[in-house]
């Protein structure tokens, strides 16, 4: 067997522990970052958000294929067939901002959703790496490549990146894919753009002026966002033109530790973390405990800056789906949503504890997905608050899982969700630490399934399996 050391820690770690993943995020809000002394306190607070609205539409054509061939002409009759068009970059344009964020939208490998399927990095350990494809019309997980048979470590298939040695991410839109690699040592991370069958990638830019330190980005069509840090370390929003491929600062944060949760109409939603001043408290836990969260909205055309809120940390805990800020005020044990767009407030629970779900034993709100807020409790498990009714729940764990908490939703798609249902277990040859002597290893993948919506809620955990056809000629 070809030897080919999959480096898969950081996704096994964030599956293995849904308090914390690799990149700060659990199941992540858009909140991405910039501090990771700052990632614990804001571990609990992340789940998949952007990403539950694009694991793709339902289709009737499942059962096995060679690809992906809801739309074959993309990428061929065998081979990963999506595709898009100028009609969907112009009603992209029209809708406004919204989220590409590649750990909000799947999880620690990379992973991204659209209407098509869910996009994802599999690493290698000799530094490079293959997009793969979830293709949920023919429940099918392959390589995203023309030619299913290819070489896929070659120049040719269009699912292999070169050189990935500090990590990659996959940003899904709604007519193009966005790669960007991590930059090590002095060598940069560059921005790729790619159709959404992987065909026609294309270097946009090079980041060699400031440091990608962000997992989330909005994008409206032409213009992406995201945060960067400069050389003095000043988190600057930055514009990047996808047509010129072309980067430029239009804001710089107040505050070095930031984040982008959100986006909505010409709005960036943001959050900042306002530290006391080193040696205001002798207490270490009262320098954390007075540090003030801050909410701003952000419009990319006027540059005004705007603060909606801030608290105390500890006090409040929040979760965005696109414009709504949803509150959970510990002290007042209640549950509240403010509307970004006019600063309107509605109360939704006057009392958590009525509820049988005092707020002080959640452990974070994580997103809000099919008009449920899913939250942490305390003690490993999750619930879900039901927007509509108001019921709160908590659901049960999987039987025999490799995790302590309900599975994890990768995207949805019509009456289904798209999500993790175990570990699979897979041997390769590999050497020992001396470099020479020969071993077989174990890597762990996740493997996935579809669930309907009303089974996932209801915690009946029955799935559609998702065929892993991209391990059917090994790695």
């Amino acid at each position: 067997m070809k030897r080919t050391g999959l480096f898969l820690a950081c996704l096994v770690s964030m599956l293995l522990l849904p308090a914390v993943s690799c990149s700060g995020n659990t199941q992540g809000t858009h909140e991405s970052g910039a501090a990771d002394e700052q990632s614990s306190a804001h571990a609990e607070n992340r789940e998949d958000d952007a990403g539950q609205d694009g694991a793709g539409a339902q289709a009737d054509a499942g059962g096995e294929q060679d690809g992906a061939g809801a739309q074959a002409d993309a990428g061929g009759e065998n081979g990963a067939g999506v595709q898009a068009d100028d009609t969907d970059r112009a009603a992209e344009e029209a809708a406004g901002l919204q989220m590409y964020d590649a750990y909000a939208k799947g999880d620690a490998s990379g992973g991204s959703g659209n209407a098509g399927g869910y996009y994802e990095i599999l690493f290698h350990s000799e530094g490079d790496s293959n997009i793969l494809y979830t293709d949920i019309a023919t429940k099918q997980r392959i390589y995203l490549s023309a030619d299913l048979s290819s070489d896929h470590r070659s120049p040719a298939d269009t699912s292999w990146l070169e050189e990935t040695p500090g990590g990659a991410f996959v940003f899904a839109g709604a007519d193009r894919l966005f790669i960007r690699t991590t930059g090590i040592d002095d060598t940069p991370g560059v921005l790729y753009q790619a159709e959404l069958s992987g065909a026609n990638r294309e270097k946009l830019l090079s980041f060699d002026q400031w440091m990608p330190m962000t997992d989330a980005v909005a994008g409206d069509g032409q213009y992406l966002y995201t945060l960067m840090s400069d050389d003095d370390g000043t988190v600057q929003i930055i514009r990047i033109d996808t047509v010129g491929g072309t980067a430029e600062e239009i804001a710089a944060m107040p505050e070095q530790t930031a984040f982008l949760m959100s986006a909505f109409d010409s709005n960036l939603v943001l959050k900042t973390i306002s530290s006391p001043e080193e040696g205001a408290y002798e207490d270490a836990l009262e320098q954390y405990k007075n540090s003030e969260q801050i909410v701003y909205t952000f419009d990319v055309n006027t540059k005004e800056l705007k603060e909606v809120i801030r608290w105390k940390q500890d006090l409040m805990m929040e979760v965005l789906k696109d414009q709504v800020l949803y509150l959970l005020d510990v002290n007042k044990d209640s549950l509240y949503s403010i509307d970004l767009r006019d600063n309107s407030r509605t109360e939704i629970i006057s009392s958590m504890t009525e509820k049988q779900m005092p707020a002080d034993e959640i452990s974070g709100l994580n997103s809000v997905i099919d008009g449920h807020i899913i939250f942490g409790v305390k003690g490993a498990d999750t619930g879900y608050i039901d927007l509509k009714t108001k019921t709160v729940a908590v659901q049960d764990i999987l039987e025999e899982s490799y995790k302590q908490s309900a599975p994890y939703i990768l995207g949805e798609s019509g009456d289904y969700f798209l999500v993790v249902t175990d570990m699979l277990e897979i041997p390769y040859d590999d050497f020992a630490p001396d470099g020479v002597t020969p071993i077989v290893n174990t890597m762990l993948i996740p493997n996935y399934g579809l669930i309907l919506k009303e089974d996932y809620w209801n915690s009946d955990y029955q799935y559609e399996e998702i065929r892993n056809t991209f391990l059917d000629n090994g790695l």
